[in-house]
């Protein structure tokens, strides 16, 4: 009965291990925001595309993070995940060195979600970032100081 039983259990490891690998090698997760969109009806989809949003964040894939976290607000603008995609959003833009944008997620969640429970965090995030600029006025700086004579240095 015991050699029965865990010949069961080997089975339905190897089964699931053998789907996961499977999905994981035929599968993106570009394909299940797909299916989301599509089927706005269904319950699921917003959690669907908060999630795929957050499994690219963590990946530091934050193009493809705040594409999943765009759809996410617009098709449910006022979901539970809306005010934790648009804090998310604003940190993946922060990581772009696209401050305005940044700027303009957490303006949004401020405004929108007062009462939220990571106000706290989003307020701190946009006054740190509040006089930050974009990547355009950093690469003009440089070319600034490489025009600065270096001391000691004759010209």
């Amino acid at each position: 009965m015991m050699r029965l039983l865990f010949n069961k259990w080997s089975i339905l490891i190897m089964l699931v291990c053998g789907g996961i690998y499977y999905v994981r090698n035929h599968y993106d997760y570009q394909d299940l925001l797909k299916v989301a969109a599509k089927d706005e009806g269904n319950p699921r989809s917003e959690q669907i595309e908060y999630y795929v949003g957050m499994i690219y964040f963590m990946r530091d894939d934050y193009e493809r993070s705040i594409i999943a976290f765009d759809q996410l607000l617009r098709n449910h603008p006022t979901s539970y995940y809306a005010p934790k995609a648009l804090a998310r959003s604003g940190l993946a833009y922060k990581e772009f060195n696209k401050y305005d944008q940044a700027r303009e997620m957490y303006h949004k969640y401020l405004t929108y979600f007062p009462d939220h429970s990571m106000k706290n965090t989003v307020q701190k995030r946009w006054t740190h970032i509040k006089f930050q600029r974009g990547e355009k006025i950093h690469h003009h700086l440089d070319e600034v100081y490489e025009e600065i004579p270096v001391k000691g240095k004759p010209d």
